[in-house]
């Protein structure tokens, strides 16, 4: 018996250790995190969140926020502990990291972290806000990388209203009173990221000239992709060569501009199989197929049905 009571004493005390130990870890991630509140600030929004035990040693979101900046707003660091993921909403400044400058406008996002030397100051007549996302977990150094936002990146992203728009329903989330905020916060974070990773711009003038380029090819064909048939009417219309827009798709976006306009118009097809009575005929002609045989075939390599069998599903 007493051998016993002995076993059970050493667990306890192990499990007390234990959990003073987690309990210094995190009341030292929390120190540090305050230490990042910044009070140079007319006023903010700020959330701090647990570790988010679901991710595995993946990515989670530790804390973040929207900070409206004082002119003097200063910040100078050798670096900081964890992934940090800056959004400029307003106003203007300067960032220096890694001892280059870079100017502060609506749409600048970038990153540092550990070992990332960063300076960022506010315009006197313009001042900065901004929005901040803390990033923890092992995986997220790497997550950012396969996003081409590795830490020490700075990027141009082409509607800022939108990503400041996911960045207020993540503050939400982080403030609400959801059990499951914390998931909440992490799915709402890997949805922003497809958002700025699709609205990038390219920082040397070429390339944003070439990513204007892409974008109004891209936008042509979603928009009248239900009209064109071929590459060469999508490049003719764009006053581009059609080499030049394959190029473009693959330097720029996810797949090849064919396939691209294949999707637009095999999704309308799809659509109006859904939610209208037409015939297979006339939405062929729509389509500015030759004949029904055709497009029937289309349809069954896009999808891997035919028509009819979507006609039939509905019916049921």
């Amino acid at each position: 018996m007493a051998g016993i009571v002995a076993i059970l004493s050493i667990i306890d005390l192990f499990w007390k250790n234990r959990y003073r130990d987690e309990m210094k870890r995190m009341s030292t991630a929390g120190e540090r995190l305050a230490r990042y509140f910044s009070p140079q600030v007319t006023s903010a929004r700020r959330f701090n969140l647990r570790p988010n035990k679901s991710s595995n040693g993946g990515v989670t979101v530790v804390g973040g926020g929207v900070e409206h900046c004082r002119p003097d707003y200063l910040i100078d660091r050798p670096g900081f502990p964890f992934p940090i993921v800056e959004f400029v909403a307003e106003g203007a400044g300067r960032l220096v990291m890694n001892d280059r400058w870079h100017d502060l406008i609506p749409g600048t996002l970038f990153t540092y972290g550990h070992g990332v030397a960063h300076a960022i100051s506010c315009d006197e007549e313009h001042a900065l806000v901004k929005y901040f996302l803390v990033l923890g977990g092992r995986g997220s150094p790497a997550y950012l990388r396969s996003l081409r936002l590795g830490i020490g990146s700075v990027v141009q992203v082409a509607d800022p209203g939108r990503v400041r728009h996911i960045l207020d329903d993540i503050i939400d989330f982080g403030l609400s009173d959801r059990f499951d905020r914390e998931d909440c916060c992490l799915q709402a974070l890997r949805y922003l990221m497809l958002k700025i990773t699709d609205s990038v711009i390219p920082l040397p003038a070429s390339s944003a000239r070439a990513f204007h380029t892409y974008q109004r090819c891209r936008n042509y064909i979603e928009t009248n992709g239900l009209t064109v048939t071929s590459l060469r009417s999508v490049a003719e219309a764009c006053h581009v060569d059609e080499a030049y827009l394959c190029r473009l798709f693959r330097r720029f976006g996810r797949e090849r501009p064919f396939h691209y306009l294949q999707h637009i118009r095999m999704n309308h097809a799809m659509t109006q199989l859904q939610t209208t009575d037409r015939l297979v005929k006339e939405i062929a002609e729509d389509l500015h197929f030759s004949d029904t045989a055709n497009f029937t075939r289309a349809f069954r390599s896009w999808y891997g049905v035919p028509p009819n069998a979507i006609r039939r599903m509905n019916l049921g």
